[in-house]
């Protein structure tokens, strides 16, 4: 199966209902992939800073949790 982003999809559980990013054009399941999208925009470089952002933004929200107490 080939993929926008270059992911392995041979360990994926839900290969079997999937038809594939690239035959749907970044629509697997009939939704978008943010993934697919950020790399028809502007490719690797763009999906990095898009993930990268987004885990700051993320962790600026201080909701995690620790493991340990």
């Amino acid at each position: 199966m080939k993929t926008i982003c270059g992911i392995d999809c041979k360990g994926c559980n839900f290969k079997s209902n999937c038809k594939g990013c690239t035959e749907t054009n970044g629509h697997p399941f009939g939704g978008d992939c943010i993934a697919a999208e950020c790399y028809k925009s502007g490719g690797e470089n763009y999906f990095i800073a898009y993930k990268e952002r987004l885990i700051e933004e993320f962790n600026a929200l201080g909701i995690f949790r620790p493991l340990y107490r």
